[in-house]
């Protein structure tokens, strides 16, 4: 529920992570199995790179991508050392 009405209404139930996901382009296949655990659409994919790209200021931090990715493609990264998410929670 939490979940629902901050995405729905903006309302700050939920809160996020710490980090937010980063992907390297030379490990990334492509697969495109990121896009789809992602349950927050922070994830895109971009067929003219062949790659997902994130949206950092729509990310959780939740590691669900990272788990997903076979690759080891997807790495989460300190909130904090992205000026466009820093003491955005």
């Amino acid at each position: 529920m939490g979940l629902r009405v901050r995405l729905d209404f903006g309302i700050n139930t939920l809160y996020k992570a710490e980090y937010v996901a980063v992907v390297d382009p030379n490990k990334c296949m492509g697969c495109q199995k990121c896009v789809s655990r992602c349950q927050f659409g922070a994830i895109n994919f971009a067929s003219s790179l062949n790659r997902p790209i994130i949206k950092v200021t729509k990310c959780f931090g939740c590691g669900l991508c990272r788990d997903t990715c076979t690759e080891q493609a997807i790495t989460l990264t300190d909130r904090n050392t992205i000026q466009i998410t820093k003491g955005k929670y």
